[in-house]
Parts: structure tokens; sequence; C-alpha cells
């Protein structure tokens, strides 16, 4: 049993611990050069940029899959599909619906943020409607920001991009669509009966549900962005990477002005698992020139993408619905990140930033597809709601650990 409140996720025989559930660091984390405080206890005010680490042996990456995660997912993906597309008939392109679904948890509009985040967020409203029983539904102008109609048409929500759920969601007042308030919670997110392996697992699990679930046009344009690099299959020990750059820097998140630290990372995965290609996820013109270069004669591939539109120091929701059409409109900026998204989550071994939304989607899709966690090397924090939140503020506010097993130390701290 691996819940805990951050982060915690199931390897084949042990849990791994890839958040910060309790007030003292297990061996895995690294906080550069920052260390610890008395006692073990986290200064978190002090870790803006504290890197995480987690590099299984070779042993234990080639250790046979746990059943337990394989059946749990199994049960959890159908549940999932049971809710969300009650008495369809699937044999159907399109599904009509064959009575009332029942319950519903509807979503009149996302938070403005980030895309990555607001696919977060939706995972989140899925979590909660499977609690409650109900079909989640979304408002069909709820991701106005992130949806451009040369793409998507009228339907202006994820639903645009994501299959996730029927018809039988809609709601109707007399005098519109039903609205109900938003309020912007922290994204804790849990599905009782479904916890036992931990957040990061679950996380996982419902970004499954969602990537599994492509709309046609949408897996088309994945796909032609997918083309214009050599074929990635599990296996073949590909070290994907992702780079923060754009709006990132302006707010004070990690972004040196050396980007070969990303890459001696790399280097790193290469002297312990024998990885030579990285596969590029970026924003930034200077790590797409940088990969060109094959640093530390490593290979490197990244998609083709415009990435001027992204120099700026105003956060990217903020822009793209200006973009009516074009590289910066909304649905052009979400494609690109989708594609990223999924190829990272195909990749070996990675070199990410938890901070970010998209490479937490990427480590959890990741999650779902090995049915195990891969190594990986977080620039910015490890995975946890509560090292956010506390991180953000610059004041620390330790967790108390629940009850159970503790967890086996399969990594080693960051010198």
């Amino acid at each position: 049993n691996c819940s805990t409140f951050d982060g915690w996720a199931a390897a084949s025989d042990a849990c791994v611990d890839f958040g910060l559930s309790t007030n003292r660091m297990f061996g895995m984390f690294g906080f550069g050069q920052h260390g610890l405080g008395q006692h073990g206890v986290a200064q978190l005010g002090h870790l803006q940029h504290a890197r995480f680490e987690y590099l299984p042996t070779k042993a234990q990456i080639l250790a046979p899959v746990s059943s337990v995660g394989r059946e749990l997912s199994d049960r959890l993906q159908e549940r999932l599909r049971l809710k969300q597309f009650p008495d369809t008939d699937l044999s159907d392109l399109a599904p009509g619906c064959r009575s009332s679904p029942g319950s519903i948890y509807y979503v009149h509009q996302v938070p403005v943020v980030g895309f990555g985040s607001v696919i977060e967020y939706t995972m989140m409203f899925l979590a909660r409607a499977s609690t409650m029983g109900a079909q989640l539904t979304l408002g069909r102008a709820s991701t106005l920001e992130w949806t451009s109609s040369w793409h998507c048409g009228d339907e202006r929500s994820l639903l645009c991009y994501f299959n996730i759920t029927s018809c039988c969601g809609a709601l109707w007042e007399p005098s519109g669509e039903l609205r109900l308030p938003r309020l912007r919670n922290p994204l804790n997110i849990g599905i009782q009966g479904y916890n036992r392996l931990g957040s990061a697992w679950l996380s996982g699990q419902l970004a499954h549900f969602f990537f599994s679930r492509f709309t046609a046009p949408t897996a088309a344009a994945v796909g032609a962005r997918r083309s214009s690099l050599p074929s990635v299959r599990r296996g073949d020990g590909v070290i994907g990477m992702h780079i923060r750059g754009g709006d990132s820097c302006a707010a004070r998140r990690f972004c040196p002005s050396n980007l070969s630290v990303y890459f001696e990372r790399a280097a790193q995965l290469r002297s312990l698992y024998g990885a030579s290609r990285v596969l590029l996820a970026t924003d930034d013109t200077r790590a797409a020139s940088l990969c060109a270069s094959h640093p530390f004669g490593m290979r490197c591939d990244t998609l083709r993408i415009a990435r001027d539109k992204f120099a700026s120091n105003t956060f990217i929701e903020k822009r793209v619905g200006a973009h009516a059409s074009g590289p910066l409109s909304g649905s052009a900026v979400a494609l690109d990140m989708l594609a990223d998204v999924d190829m990272l989550a195909d990749c070996d071994y990675l070199v990410i930033l938890f901070r970010s939304a998209v490479s937490r989607l990427a480590y959890a899709l990741s999650l779902a597809r090995w049915n195990r966690p891969q190594p990986v090397i977080s620039m910015q924090w490890p995975w946890s709601p509560a090292y956010f939140k506390v991180a953000m503020r610059k004041a620390a506010r330790p967790k108390r650990q629940l009850r159970g097993s503790a967890p086996q130390e399969l990594g080693r701290p960051v010198s």
C-alpha cells in the first residue's frame, strides 16, 4: 500500500516517493547545494530550484511489473469508461445516449491557466466526479482561450481534443446552460478505492484516460507533428527532455542561462543506462539550437514548431486568446503541447521539471504506459501539491505521514 498525501507510486516491489508526504526527506530526494535543515527537516522556503532524482538500477528497471498495478488500472479505466459513457453502443462511431445518465458533475468554466494545468484541473474534476458516482461534463465554452474555431468549431472545451464523455452530459436550463460557481482548488487528486498506489500513479491513470481518447482531428494533428521525428518505441533507450522557456523565465522558475546543465543530466543517464539519444520538448529557441549541436556527443531531435512565438514575459494563456488563427492561436499551441507530452511519455528516461504541468503530465502518462516509474531527473522540485504550495509561498508547512510502511529508498541524494 503506497497511499500518502503526495506523489507516491508503486514500482515492481516497493513504493517510490516522488513527492513530499512528510517533513523529512527520504534518500531519493535531491536538493542541490541547499541540503536539509536541522534533523532532516526541509527548509522549503530556500528550495525554489531544488532538484529531484529517481535512478533505479538496471535490475530494478527490468524487474517484472506488479500484477496488482495492472489489475487496479484495468478496473479503474473500466469504471471511468462506464460512468463517462453510460448506456452507449461502443460500436458506433458517434454513440448516442440510450437513457438518462443519472448524476452529473458539471464544470461551466475551467480556470484560465496554462494548457497543461487546464488538463490537470479537468483530471481533478474527473476524479471528483468518479468519487461522487457522477458523470463529468464540461460547458461548451469552458476553455475559450485554448480552443480555436479553425480546429474546434463550436466545441470550445477540452472535448475538442479528448473524447472523454458522451452526449448524455449536456445540462440546460430554460435560460441557457446551467451556471455553477467556479473555485480555484489545489490539485490534490484522489478516487475512493483507488488511492493505494499513490497520487502519482492515480494521476497517470487519469492522464491515460484522456490521452488514449484523442478526437480524430487531434490525433491527426499530433501524429503529423510527431512524424517530423524518428519513431520512438519504448525500450529503445531514449532520453526525453523538457526545457521550459518563454514566460517561465519571467516567473522566476528554473531558467538557467547555460542550458547545457540539462544535457549534463542526460549525460548522467547515459553513464548509468547507456542511453545516447535525446528527444527534446521545448518552447525555447536557444534550447532547440543547442539540441541541433548534439551536445556531449548525444544525438538530439526536437519537433519542428515555431518557437519565437513563446518569447514573452506575459503568461501564454493571456496571449493566445487574441489570436483566432496562426501559430499563436490557442489550438496551435495546445496541439504542440499535446505532441510534446505524447512523445515524452514514450521515452525510457526523462530529464524534466516537475514544476511544470507539461512535465508532470508527461511523467504521469509515462507511469500509466509503462506501468512502472521510469528513471527521472527533475531539474526543479519533486512531485507534490503540498511542496508546490509551500515553495511558492516561500514558507515551510510540514505535513504528517499517513500510517503504514515506509517506502523503500530506491533513489539517492544529489550532491
